[in-house]
């Protein structure tokens, strides 16, 4: 009988032992549960009459699942989530259709229109008709992917904007990243540049060229040089390349590639280079005429002091004379290309030279009318008579309108032109007669 007790003491020990370790197992079990940082549920699935799942009640939650799920009321243990979480039978039953019958846990992301959150919630597999729901707050993350795509794009805004191809070519050669420039300019997308080998892209007789400034910047050696480049349309373009290298930790392991189009400049700078070449052509040839001017002017002073022996012959003398020294010098000008004003210019030379030449030793009307003019209304006058308009004059003599307006005005009042029906132009001409 004592064996028997004996045998039963030992029994109830080992009894006691195991439930001791059951309970410091549960009570391990649910610190972990209610420290948790994400909610947990404890659900138990409720069938209709065909046996399919249209509902589940909650047993359990742990404190987190108070902050993180998302329900409405205060009343949790023991409710159901049709009512607590407000979800439909249909999208329950659609569920577990699915997933009633895997081992796999379920992720399901969705915005909380409850708390304003963006939640994942992991079901796991069902067991004893029993499954776990645990909800995890996700928002942060949503922020600040949201965050990153803005500054993505306006990265790839800032570069497809770039007036010109921005790239990046990994040390393999291979390109990680392009501009909308390359499509512009090769036709190839941003997607299709992705991962393509710089060799494939520049051809072989670019690549050639190239490589030496390549292999420089993989040696860390930043380069730039200009190149001429022929789009697929047959456009020739002069660019100015430049290869950056990105170093981390000290070692290379790609290179940065900038290349401006420099077409418009080059072409400025030929332009430019053609008008001071013509510049130096006209200031040569106005140098000259300057020159051959002053013996000219030497020549008629001294013509003028006898102009009462003036003889036919001496006028065929100044006129053969003007032929020779002034007249090529002037057509070397018309034929240089002259701006506005100086083609004004020169016109109204030959024009005054003509008339002195063809009223040497004579006395006009205009040359007497002309002793009234100050040398400013004399120019105005002359130009007048050949047609010029008031605008053309201003411009010609960089005056203003106004100026020119008035000029008129005194050469007007001068002449005794009172009415203003009496044509300006056609006096002066007259007077020259």
């Amino acid at each position: 009988m004592k064996r028997d007790d004996d045998f039963i003491a030992r029994d109830i020990a080992e009894y006691k032992t195991v439930e001791l370790a059951l309970t410091e197992a549960e009570g391990r079990l649910r610190a972990i549960f209610e420290t948790m940082c994400e909610g947990v549920a404890l659900n138990e699935a409720i069938y209709n009459d065909v046996g399919e799942i249209v509902d589940y009640r909650i047993l359990d939650v742990n404190r987190a699942f108070y902050s993180t799920a998302d329900y409405q009321g205060t009343h949790v243990i023991g409710n159901v989530a049709t009512v607590l979480y407000g979800m439909p039978s249909d999208v329950i039953r659609s569920f577990w259709e699915r997933q009633r019958h895997s081992n796999v846990v379920q992720n399901t992301e969705y915005f909380s229109p409850i708390r304003k959150r963006h939640l994942v919630v992991t079901t796991s597999p069902l067991v004893n008709n029993r499954f776990v729901t645990s909800f995890f707050d996700i928002t942060e993350q949503k922020s600040a992917e949201a965050a990153l795509r803005r500054s993505e794009q306006f990265l790839r805004t800032t570069a497809d904007n770039v007036p010109g191809m921005l790239g990046y070519w990994t040390k393999e050669l291979r390109c990680q990243f392009a501009n909308l420039g390359y499509q512009n300019w090769f036709g190839y997308t941003p997607e299709q540049m992705q991962g393509m080998a710089l060799q494939e892209f520049l051809g072989e007789h670019l690549f050639a060229q190239n490589e030496p400034y390549i292999r420089a910047v993989l040696g860390g050696e930043n380069q730039e040089f200009e190149r001429t480049l022929v789009t697929p349309d047959g456009e020739l373009r002069f660019v100015l390349s430049q290869y950056i290298a990105h170093k981390v930790n000290s070692v290379v392991e790609g290179f940065f590639v900038l290349v401006t189009d420099l077409t418009h400049i080059k072409q400025t700078e030929a332009k430019l280079r053609a008008a001071e070449l013509a510049g130096e052509i006209q200031a040569g040839a106005i140098k000259e005429l300057r020159n051959q001017s002053k013996n000219l002017n030497t020549t008629i002073n001294t013509l003028i002091k006898h102009t009462d022996d003036v003889t036919q012959d001496d006028r065929a003398a100044l006129a053969q004379e003007v032929e020779q020294v002034i007249a090529p010098f002037l057509t070397q000008l018309k034929r240089e290309g002259l701006v506005s004003k100086q083609a004004n210019l020169v016109q109204i030379i030959e024009a005054n030279l003509q008339q002195i030449i063809s009223s040497y030793g004579q006395s006009t009307a205009f040359s007497s009318a002309a002793r009234k003019l100050t040398p400013k209304e004399i120019q105005v006058a002359s130009m007048i008579r050949q047609g010029l308009s008031s605008k053309e004059i201003a411009s010609t003599l960089s005056l203003s309108l106004a100026t020119i307006s008035n000029h008129r005005k005194n050469i007007r009042r001068k002449l005794g032109l009172k009415s203003k029906t009496e044509n300006l132009q056609v006096n002066l001409t007259a007077l020259q007669d």
